[in-house]
């Protein structure tokens, strides 16, 4: 048989899935959140990996083509999964792992499958603008009672916007969980945290300004550090979070450094180093830090005094 658009078509419009109370939404949705991905130009692999990205789209999608009073809940692992049931989507597992029978939460699917393969055919057909938007009509009209018209109005805000919070209790008080945040969404936020605050610096130290450019595929050569520990606060905003690379995380996590109101490098006096030494601490006292493109993801003041306190800097 011939993989072309009329096969891929057809075989959209006959996903095996649960047909109880109209039909399970979760394998349209999660097909949608690709083929939006490769329209974005976000996604140009046909490896499909159970990214941030991909997990913050099949929500956003979800939440705007299924009704609230569905009874069905958005769980990302479990479509990724059973895709594999699918003559197009073929699971590949980790470096040592074997995909077991059954996945049943988001830690375990990133703990035993690396990627989704699909067809080179569907992956061509994904590229192209025109068979895209075919596909996509596919599925919005077998599956949802929504306009494909509609459908197209349906704008994915970025990734950042997930941790763009304000916050509004002190940085030393913990964090009320989100109401209703499933399990899921506890992992995959810390998941887009360790994604989001890299962007923002533009993947770059914001006290060294070490940046590593791979034309190969993206490699960073920065953490996503918390301020003020997740475990303390349940803080995953973008004000609790700065860019540092690994050796200056674990200085600033162990109080050796810090960073004043103004935005530049404090050093700590309770230790001695090699002044001379390239990889001296010393050396960033009183230089300002790079910061975010955007001033509303710059790190909070309160969070910073609150790591000051803590490690002793006047």
């Amino acid at each position: 048989m011939t993989k072309d658009l009329s096969y891929y078509k057809n075989a959209f419009s006959h996903l095996r899935r649960n047909n109880e109370n109209g039909g399970a939404p979760h394998k349209p949705v999660l097909l949608l959140s690709v083929l939006r991905l490769y329209q974005s130009g976000d996604l140009r692999v046909s490896e499909i990996a159970p990214s941030p990205l991909l997990y913050h789209t099949f929500k956003y999608l979800w939440a705007n083509l299924v009704p609230a009073s569905a009874p069905f809940n958005p769980t990302f692992y479990y479509p990724f999964f059973h895709l594999r049931s699918e003559p197009f989507w073929t699971l590949v597992p980790r470096p040592g792992k074997r995909i077991p029978t059954g996945i049943t939460s988001i830690a375990q699917l990133n703990n035993f499958v690396a990627f989704a393969s699909i067809d080179r055919e569907l992956y061509d057909l994904a590229l192209n603008p025109v068979s895209n938007t075919i596909l996509e009509k596919t599925l919005v009209e077998q599956y949802f009672n929504v306009s494909y018209i509609s459908y197209t109005k349906i704008v994915v805000p970025s990734l950042e916007s997930v941790l763009d919070k304000t916050k509004t209790i002190p940085c030393k008080q913990k964090v009320p969980m989100v109401a209703m945040e499933s399990e899921e969404d506890s992992y995959m936020r810390g998941q887009i945290f360790k994604v989001v605050i890299p962007q923002i610096y533009d993947h770059t130290c914001a006290i060294s300004r070490l940046r590593l450019n791979s034309f190969e595929k993206s490699v960073s050569m920065v953490d996503a550090c918390h301020i003020i520990p997740f475990s303390e606060t349940h803080d995953d905003t973008v004000g609790n979070g700065i860019a540092l690379c690994p050796n200056l995380h674990r200085a600033f996590d162990r109080g050796l450094i810090s960073i004043s109101d103004d935005y530049t490098v404090m050093v700590n006096s309770n230790f001695a180093e090699d002044a001379s030494s390239v990889f001296a601490l010393s050396q960033f006292e009183g230089h300002p830090i790079k910061l975010p493109y955007n001033e509303s993801f710059y790190p909070n003041r309160e969070c910073l005094a609150a790591h000051r306190a803590r490690w002793g800097f006047r």
